[in-house]
């Protein structure tokens, strides 16, 4: 059955059907999520976004020792989601807390809704309901809720801000999209030298906003607003990236993160010059 409603409505909805079964949330962008209930409760939502930079990168966030590869059965085919099945092995081999998994959770439902709205901003978005039985999701590889998610104030916390609104230039912008220096003459007579350096090593194109708030560890949205002046003046362009491939082990995801996270301890001071060419030779 297809429907045209907000998410909000259909959280509200299923809940007062006590609904049981999928939800395939499609845009005319071709991008669809699907929304798993459990009567009435959201208990998972996959695809969408950038889905296994997302799942990786909240487990380098939370679990940043965890080996989730020497779970082995989490990640088998013949389960409906493979992202729950590791989560709900961290959690049934006590890896990681209660406290952890609802972070996970959280943060996972907390991205996805706000790309639903987003995209609901963008392009119509069209609801399709599949009923399931209980018993035919605990065959998809789903058990009862790991833990309760208040998914109603995620919701209402992500349309009550209005931090992307102050600058309209930033309103088709998406978190997933990777800022990218374009014009670096330009930006050379705008900011200093560190500042310039540091821009073109991560505004390169290659790591979207949210992969930047995690290797910055910086608020996400704030990166962004940073960013809208010079988006202004073309010195920054966002442009839209692939997800990695399904291969792509934590471990290698992890070593691309971090290899660009010095702690103090990681580097001294080698020289201090204020020629350019000097700077670039260090």
């Amino acid at each position: 059955m297809k429907l045209s409603l907000t998410l909000s409505d259909l959280l509200v909805n299923a809940e007062h059907n006590n609904f049981t079964g999928k939800v395939f949330i499609e845009s005319q962008n071709s991008v669809q999520w699907q929304l798993y209930f459990l009567l009435g409760k959201l208990i998972w939502i996959n695809g969408g976004y950038h889905s296994n930079r997302s799942w990786l990168r909240i487990l380098i966030k939370f679990c940043p020792e965890t080996n989730c590869e020497d779970l082995g059965s989490a990640t088998k085919s013949y389960y409906e989601c493979t992202q729950y099945q590791t989560l709900y092995l961290l959690a049934s081999k006590k890896i990681i807390s209660t406290d952890k998994v609802k972070l996970i959770l959280e943060t996972r439902i907390q991205e996805k809704f706000f790309d639903i709205i987003q995209e609901h901003k963008k392009c119509d978005v069209t609801y399709t309901l599949q009923q399931e039985s209980p018993s035919n999701l605990l065959n998809y590889g789903f058990k009862p809720s790991l833990v309760i998610i208040d998914y109603h104030a995620i919701l209402k916390n992500i349309e009550q801000d209005k931090i992307f609104s102050k600058q309209s230039i930033l309103k088709n912008i998406s978190l997933n999209h990777a800022p990218k220096v374009i014009d670096t003459q330009k930006l050379q007579q705008k900011v200093d030298l560190d500042t310039y350096s540091h821009f073109v090593h991560f505004f390169n194109g290659n790591l979207s906003l949210r992969d930047l708030g995690l290797r910055l560890n910086k608020n996400v949205k704030k990166i962004a607003l940073s960013l809208a002046s010079y988006l202004k003046q073309s010195i920054v362009e966002f442009v839209e990236i692939p997800d990695i491939n399904d291969n792509i082990t934590l471990e290698k995801y992890r070593f691309q993160f971090l290899k660009y996270r010095h702690s103090k301890a990681d580097f001294s001071v080698a020289c201090i010059h204020n020629n350019q060419e000097i700077h670039q030779i260090i």
